[in-house]
């Protein structure tokens, strides 16, 4: 398992992608809102988010 660090600026986008293996989106600090087929969710800072490959 490896980790990854990235810093987004307030209202950012990144263009719809699929990834080989799980992900875990952390928070560190402020809010995000992360978006997919199946769905929409507001990660606040502090909490995470499991997304399955593919």
């Amino acid at each position: 398992m490896e980790a990854l660090g990235m810093d987004y600026g307030h209202g950012e986008v990144v263009a719809s992608h699929c990834h080989a293996d799980d992900q875990l989106i952390y928070a560190a600090r402020g809010v995000m809102r992360v978006s997919s087929d199946g769905g929409s969710w507001v990660i606040p800072y502090g909490h995470a988010l499991f997304v399955p490959a593919g």
